[in-house]
């Protein structure tokens, strides 16, 4: 028996918010390497914004990982974390 793929886009309408080309491009500056953000809604834009001051200690283990390093984002939310630990060079799992 081969297995049923179920499409989970057919039927989806493409909204203009959500094109990466259209939206507000924010930059946050971790240790020198600055990260691109596109802000994809007023809810991303606002953990972009407070990304370096929200949880101060979690930017502090990130701006001291190693390329070596794994870094586990449990609940990673929209994955501002991840992506700003990746950007550091670590392997990241969200």
């Amino acid at each position: 028996m081969g297995r049923c793929m179920i499409n989970f886009l057919n039927g989806l309408a493409k909204l203009e918010y959500l094109d990466v080309n259209s939206a507000p491009v924010h930059q946050v500056m971790l240790k020198g390497k600055s990260v691109n953000f596109a802000a994809l809604g007023e809810y991303n834009e606002f953990r972009i914004r407070t990304a370096l001051t929200k949880e101060p200690e979690t930017i502090k283990v990130i701006s001291e990982l190693k390329t070596s390093d794994c870094y586990w984002d449990i609940g990673a939310n929209v994955g501002i974390y991840s992506i700003l630990a990746a950007s550091m060079g670590a392997s990241v799992i969200s």
